[in-house]
C-alpha cells in the first residue's frame, strides 16, 4: 500500500498509520518487547521529506517530538531506617546524566515549589540542602525506556526530599519524598469504625510506649488545602492507641522524642473488605482540542449483594494520562456528603492526540483529543442521472458548499474508489477482499463542483454485480477537510433486483 501511494499524500498517510500502529503496541505485546524506534523516525523523516504539508507528515511531527522527549522516573522507599544505605530507582528516557539535590526539609508539602522558578529557588534557600550529585547513565541511542539503581548513603532521622533533572534542552525534573525514621506505624478501621494504631520501633518491632499520634484532616480552605487538627492521642504499654473520628481523619502525624513519621492512613472500612469500591466519572463533553481543558465529575460508592453505599469524605487520588498512558498531572480530591468529587485537567500543547484519560483506583473515563474545528463547508454527491452496467464509464459528480451558501472552489478533491463483490440478494460477500481500483486527484471547479471518471470493470463473467464505494476528502483553501462517501451498485443489466 505505501508503495503504491507513493505518488500522492496519501503516502505520509500510510507510513504514519503503519508507524503509529507499531509505536501503540510496544506496550501491549506479551511478552513485552521493544519497538525499533529509530525505524520509526525514519519512516517520519521519509513522509515528511516527501510531503511536508501533508496530514500524516503533521502528525509524525508529534509522533517524533514524543519519541525523541526526554522522560524520568524516580523510586525510593517512604520510609528508611537511620543511618542505613538504601536503593534509588530510576527509570529514564533519552538521557546521558541526572543532576540529584537532597534536602532535608521541614514538612512534605508537595511540589508547588517546582511550579515556577521563583518558589523553587525560594524553596531551595528555605531548606537545608544534604547533597548534590550526578548520576551518569550508560551510553544509549536507541530512544528506548531503561532502568539503573544507584546507591543513597544513610541518613539521620527527618524528612527529605530529591529533586533530580535530566541535562540539555527540554530537561525533564521530577521530585520524591521520604522519611527516614525508627517509627514503624500501622492503622486499620474497625467494624465499628474507630481508629486503631500500633506503633513500634521498625528495627526490632517492640512497641513504643506513649507515643504522641495528632490525627489532622486535609481540608479545602481559602483555595487550598490544610491539614485541620481532629485530636491527639498516647499509645499505651502495646504500643495501641485508638480514636472514633473515622472519615474525619485522613492524616497522622505519630512523635516520639525526638523522632517524627508523618503519613496518609487508611480510610477503608476493614468490615466493608468484601464490599466493591467504584468510582464512575464523567466529562463536559466527548471529544476536545489540544489546550482545552476537561472538567470532570465523579461519585464513588461501593456495592455489595445489590445495595449502593456512598463514600464520603474519602480523599481519592486522581491521575491524568496521555494517551501513551504516561501521567500528564497527577491531584487529590475528597468526596462530599454525597459522595460526589469534581475537577479539571488542562490537556497540554505537543503531546501525541488520541485517547488519553482520567483514572482513578476505581474507575476511569476516557478523554478524546484530536485537532478539529466547527466545520464552515459540507460535500454532497449528485444523483446518478441514468444507468449503469458492468465495463461502463461511470461518472460521480458532487459539490462542496459552504454553510454560508457560497461555492467551494478551487478545493482539492481526494478520492479513493474500491469494489466489492455482490450477491444474488444485494449484499455484499462477507468474506471477499475489498479492491481498490481507482485513487486520484481533482478540483472543485466554478459552483464547487467536481467530476470523477471511474471504469467498472469485470474481472470475470462469473461475477454478476459489484458494489462501487467512492470516498472523497475535500480540502479548501483554508486546510479544512471534509469527507463523503458514496455507494454504487452495479451489474451485467442495468436493473439490479
Amino acid at each position: 500500500m505505501a508503495n503504491f501511494s507513493k505518488s500522492t499524500e496519501l503516502y505520509a498517510d500510510v507510513l504514519f498509520e503503519l508507524a503509529s500502529k507499531k509505536y501503540e503496541s510496544r506496550n501491549t505485546q506479551i511478552p513485552k518487547t521493544n519497538i525499533d524506534l529509530k525505524e520509526l523516525l525514519a519512516m517520519g523523516n521519509l513522509a515528511i521529506g516527501a510531503y511536508p504539508n501533508s496530514i500524516g507528515a503533521k502528525n509524525f511531527e508529534k509522533l517524533i517530538t514524543d519519541i525523541k522527549s526526554k522522560m524520568l522516573e524516580i523510586n525510593i522507599n517512604q520510609f528508611l531506617m537511620p543511618g542505613k544505605p538504601a536503593q534509588i530507582h530510576f527509570r529514564y528516557k533519552n538521557a546521558n546524566k541526572i543532576s540529584l539535590r537532597l534536602l532535608k526539609v521541614k514538612q512534605i508539602t508537595g511540589s508547588p515549589y517546582l511550579s515556577n522558578p521563583e518558589d523553587y529557588e525560594k524553596f531551595i534557600a528555605t531548606n537545608k540542602m544534604q547533597k548534590e550529585w550526578t548520576v551518569d547513565f550508560p551510553e544509549n541511542d536507541d530512544y528506548q525506556e531503561h532502568s539503573l539503581i544507584d546507591k543513597l548513603d544513610g541518613l539521620e532521622k527527618g524528612r527529605y526530599i530529591i529533586i533530580a533533572n535530566t541535562h540539555g534542552d527540554e530537561a525533564a525534573y521530577k521530585y520524591i519524598d521520604f522519611q527516614v525514621t525508627d517509627l514503624a506505624v500501622t492503622n486499620r478501621i474497625t467494624g465499628i469504625l474507630n481508629h486503631q494504631y500500633f506503633v513500634a520501633n521498625s528495627s526490632t518491632g517492640e512497641a513504643i510506649v506513649n507515643a504522641i499520634i495528632n490525627e489532622e484532616n486535609n481540608e479545602y480552605e481559602n483555595g487550598k488545602y490544610v491539614y485541620k487538627s481532629r485530636g491527639t492521642l498516647r499509645t499505651d504499654i502495646n504500643g495501641f492507641a485508638e480514636s472514633s473520628l473515622n472519615a474525619s481523619v485522613n492524616h497522622i502525624e505519630v512523635i516520639h522524642g525526638s523522632d517524627t513519621v508523618a503519613m496518609v492512613i487508611n480510610q477503608r472500612v476493614y468490615k466493608y473488605m468484601s464490599a466493591k469500591a467504584k468510582v464512575v466519572l464523567f466529562t463536559d463533553r466527548p471529544i476536545y482540542r489540544p489546550g482545552q481543558t476537561v472538567y470532570y465529575k465523579g461519585i464513588y460508592f461501593e456495592y455489595e449483594d445489590d445495595k449502593n453505599r456512598i463514600l464520603k469524605e474519602l480523599s481519592l487520588d486522581i491521575t491524568f494520562s496521555d494517551a501513551n498512558r504516561k501521567e500528564i498531572e497527577k491531584t487529590s480530591k475528597i468526596t462530599n456528603e454525597f459522595g460526589t468529587f469534581h475537577g479539571s485537567f488542562t490537556i497540554p500543547m505537543g503531546k501525541l492526540n488520541g485517547r488519553m484519560s482520567i483514572n482513578t483506583a476505581y474507575g476511569n473515563v476516557d478523554v478524546q483529543v484530536e485537532e478539529y474545528k466547527r466545520p464552515t463547508f459540507e460535500v454532497s454527491f449528485d444523483q446518478l442521472n441514468q444507468k449503469y452496467k458492468l465495463n461502463d464509464t461511470i461518472r460521480v459528480q458532487g459539490k462542496a458548499i459552504s454553510f454560508a451558501g457560497y461555492a467551494v472552489s478551487g478545493a482539492k478533491v481526494k478520492y479513493v474508489i474500491t469494489r466489492n463483490i455482490l450477491s444474488a440478494n444485494n449484499r455484499m460477500y462477507g468474506y471477499t477482499p475489498v479492491k481498490q481500483i481507482a485513487i486520484g486527484t481533482v478540483e472543485t471547479g466554478a459552483g464547487g463542483v467536481f467530476d470523477i471518471h471511474f471504469l467498472a470493470a469485470a474481472d470475470n463473467n462469473v461475477v454478476n454485480a459489484y458494489s462501487y464505494q467512492i470516498n472523497v476528502d475535500i480540502t479548501d483553501v483554508n486546510g479544512e477537510t471534509r469527507s463523503k462517501s458514496q455507494v454504487i451498485n452495479v451489474g451485467k443489466s442495468d436493473v439490479l433486483l
